[in-house]
């Protein structure tokens, strides 16, 4: 498969000045970016460990350990959705030895929570994005919803209304399914579970009539023939389900919740430590070895620059914050 990058022609940004010319002198700073990494790195995962975030950690470290010669440890701190993790990284020392792995969806979360202890667009700064699953309507094989229409159709039925499972309440997949019932005119009623696994088991067990999540999370089930897709909730089909229609060819333009990782560091890390890692990263996603693995996983390689990262968060704020308010989600 091959690896996805975000507008080729922004790729290059400002370095600092090579150590070394004549007549400068090297600051402690300066002596310590070029020696970098010393010492080993850290890796905060803001999820338990075992989940789809924390496996696609321990890939990416795998290979960042062999380009850079250093260890990589990966620090799960789990809680409040991701946002205790991102908060330590945000508060500590932006010498690179600490960075963190979560999605561009941290955008939206200053509409969903009270306070999150960080500013996702300016309180962290991007490395690059890394990779890409996109979210799909789900059913189970032998339901009477066979394609996206019927879904639609049974929708626009008051007598029975579609019932949709999620992860939770304000995910990217609840919003997403959301828009599409304004757009449709159609009446969903959502059905937010804690997390992904008992919604899947819920929707393979018939309890509700559809799920949206992820296509990492259910990639087994699907290819089990366990769970059928319906559509992918993104403008372009997906390769590793070739079949299964974009919601842009169902009729439904701009509606794009596919879930992008992405390696941030605490603000104000040297640009010369961000220039670095963002190439090794680089390196290692285009890589066979873990292109592979990124495939068998249900993601794909998305890369980018810092900025280009940084205006992915800035639009998952823009996109979805009018969402979040006409769903009249409180911040809690």
């Amino acid at each position: 498969m091959k690896t996805k990058t975000c507008l080729p022609w922004l790729r290059a940004f400002c370095a600092f000045a090579l150590l070394g010319l004549s007549g400068v002198v090297a600051t402690p700073a300066t002596a310590q970016e070029s020696s970098w990494p010393s010492r080993p790195i850290t890796l905060v995962v803001p999820f338990p460990p075992g989940g789809g975030t924390d496996v696609l950690a321990r890939m990416l470290t795998s290979n960042l350990e062999k380009a850079l010669n250093q260890t990589f440890v990966v620090d799960n701190k789990p809680g409040a959705s991701g946002n205790i993790g991102a908060a330590l990284v945000s508060r500590s020392e932006p010498n690179g030895q600490t960075f963190l792995l979560q999605a561009t969806i941290i955008g939206v979360y200053p509409h969903v929570y009270k306070d999150i202890g960080y500013d996702p667009v300016t309180g962290l700064d991007p490395i690059t994005t890394i990779a890409e699953t996109p979210n799909i309507v789900v059913v189970r094989p032998d339901s009477p919803l066979q394609s996206f229409g019927d879904l639609l159709n049974k929708a626009k039925d008051a007598k029975a209304p579609l019932t949709f499972a999620t992860a939770g309440t304000g995910s990217p997949q609840h919003m997403a399914m959301e828009v599409v019932a304004d757009r449709a005119g159609a009446h969903m009623q959502h059905v937010p579970y804690k997390g992904t696994s008992p919604a899947i088991v819920d929707v393979i067990g018939g309890q509700v009539d559809a799920g949206v999540f992820s296509l990492s999370s259910t990639l087994p089930f699907v290819r089990s023939g366990k769970l059928k897709v319906l559509a992918v909730l993104s403008p372009e089909r997906f390769p590793l389900i070739p079949d299964a229609p974009s919601i842009r060819e169902l009729g439904f333009d701009g509606i794009d919740s596919a879930v992008r990782f992405l390696i941030l560091s605490p603000p104000r890390t040297p640009a010369p430590i961000v220039k670095r890692m963002n190439e090794v990263i680089h390196n290692a996603v285009r890589s066979p070895e873990f292109e592979k693995m990124l495939e068998e996983a249900g993601y794909r390689g998305v890369l980018s620059t810092p900025e280009e990262a940084r205006a992915m968060i800035r639009n998952e704020y823009d996109t979805w914050g009018p969402v979040v308010k006409r769903l009249g989600l409180n911040p809690s």
